[in-house]
């Protein structure tokens, strides 16, 4: 889903965000701000558009606005920081262009950069010390905190501009996909109620039944019919929680004519039947 949050204050749209075992696997979302992830303990896996990665301790992903991301942990021991910031906090004032035409240059993705660093070179070095050192700022706030946020923050897009290539256009076609995929994903999220035809979601992507089901499980990390299953065990987790609801009907208001499916399906997905989820 597209996520819209207002991350940090008006004034400095800059926040962190502490992963843990307590918090749930991420699911397919994007937003239009930057986020970099820097590893604690443990490891995730890591899905950013077509590439997949795992973030161990030490390490960082920079995550590009716009693109499509989720994350699974292997197992409940991990801990990592998502920092996401709007990259304009970038810029001065009066906007000066040189400031805005490297920062246009990040956001419309034509800085071909390795999305995971593990410090194996120096300026990869460099960036996750940056990232270190903004982690530091933000829970310590000395005064003048934010100066040194968007210092190092600049110091970073310095990093990533001037070791790696610089393309003069994005993959236009790329893009289109993406976006069309983003639009299947919506169109699943305000339907997932009804019944849904892989036809249908193709439909949607403007591609081939065949390779929609390829290119959705290279992105997503996951089947539509997988995807589609999943959201609807999170709906309907949520409704077991919030509402008194019957578990007949709240299978029925998910997506499932059947409540002895129902319960097989969220058994898989939440390793539970949806009478211990709720009592739990």
């Amino acid at each position: 889903m597209n996520e819209k949050r207002q991350h940090g204050t008006p004034f400095f749209h800059f926040s962190i965000y502490d992963n843990d075992k307590t918090f749930p696997d991420m699911h397919p979302h994007w937003h239009d701000e930057f986020e970099i992830l820097y590893g604690i303990k443990g490891n995730v896996e890591v899905h950013i558009g077509e590439d997949v990665f795992v973030i161990e301790k030490g390490e960082v992903i920079i995550i590009p606005c716009k693109y499509i991301h989720s994350s699974n942990s292997f197992n409940r021991s991990f801990f990592f920081h998502a920092i996401v910031f709007d990259p304009d906090i970038l810029s001065g004032s009066l906007r000066e262009t040189y400031e805005m035409n490297y920062i246009e240059m990040i956001k419309e993705h034509r800085v071909n950069y390795n999305l995971h660093m593990k410090g194996l070179v120096d300026w990869e070095r460099d960036i996750i010390l940056h990232v270190g050192n903004i982690i530091r700022y933000y829970y310590e706030k000395p005064t003048g905190y934010e100066l040194g946020i968007k210092g190092a923050l600049c110091s970073i897009f310095f990093e990533l501009i001037a070791n790696n290539p610089v393309m003069n256009k994005y993959d236009s076609k790329k893009k289109l996909e993406l976006q069309r995929l983003k639009n299947t994903i919506v169109y699943i999220q305000n339907n997932y109620s009804n019944k849904i035809s892989v036809a249908k979601m193709a439909d949607k992507c403007n591609m081939s039944a065949y390779y929609f089901c390829r290119f959705f499980k290279k992105v997503i990390g996951m089947s539509p019919f997988d995807y589609l299953n999943n959201y609807r065990i999170q709906e309907a987790a949520r409704l077991l929680k919030e509402t008194d609801s019957s578990i007949t009907l709240i299978a029925y208001n998910v997506g499932f004519n059947d409540s002895s499916y129902f319960s097989k399906i969220f058994h898989k997905y939440k390793k539970c039947t949806p009478s211990e989820f709720r009592n739990s």
